[in-house]
């Protein structure tokens, strides 16, 4: 039987595929309002925060104080 050769493009272009779909797949789990999710024998349960929770939500961003460059 002979083998088909296969790319580096189509690998690469393979792996991009199945990466971003990964992606939008983790994406949709964390936009979801679900707190039970499953999906392919993956579970997860969560508490999920309301939209009045969500919108009291603030991140401190701690001031750092910035030097200048020496030459």
């Amino acid at each position: 039987m002979s083998e088909l050769p296969v790319s580096e493009s189509f690998i690469l272009t393979s792996f991009g595929i199945l990466t971003g779909f990964i992606g939008a797949v983790l994406t949709y789990c964390l936009k979801s309002r679900c707190s039970e999710i499953k999906f392919c024998g993956v579970y997860c349960k969560r508490e999920v925060l309301t939209g009045n929770e969500l919108n009291d939500v603030s991140i401190e961003i701690p001031q750092q104080q910035i030097r200048p460059v020496q030459h």
